[in-house]
């Protein structure tokens, strides 16, 4: 009798701590959530930037840069190939699909398509610590 109270003691006491951090956990979701925009005017966009297959990173004006963390990976997304969209607003949001653009001969032809997510504002010294932590691995 002692070692099964003994173990559910145990066992309570591990959910009790597992549990309280979830509130930190959802404040720090929230919190990126509340910094982060759904969509991006497609007028103010001067460059686009692929990271990785699952990071792009959109500038908006002279130092405004925008992450785009996809919510998977897209297949074939490459720094130099680059992707279409198409959307019938004046701006790209997280709803939007992009289609990955395959090399092929002389022209492109569609690939994977992929879902955006939400624009996290990051700044130039963030962009560069993420290429540099990417080099490393």
């Amino acid at each position: 009798m002692f070692k099964t109270t003994q173990f559910f003691t145990r066992t309570v006491f591990a959910a009790v701590i597992m549990l309280a951090g979830l509130p930190v956990l959802h404040a720090q979701e929230a919190s990126k959530q509340e910094s982060s925009i759904p969509c991006v005017k497609l007028d103010r966009i001067q460059d686009v930037d692929v990271i990785d297959n699952k990071t792009i990173v959109f500038q908006t004006g002279n130092n405004t840069y925008y992450i785009n963390r996809l919510p998977y990976a897209c297949n074939g997304l490459r720094l130099n190939d680059g992707f279409l969209y198409r959307t019938s607003l004046n701006e790209i949001c997280n709803v939007d699909v992009i289609t990955v653009l395959d090399k092929v001969g002389p022209g492109y032809t569609g690939g994977p398509s992929c879902g955006l997510g939400r624009f996290e504002p990051i700044t130039k010294e963030g962009i560069k610590a993420l290429k540099d932590s990417l080099k490393k691995k």
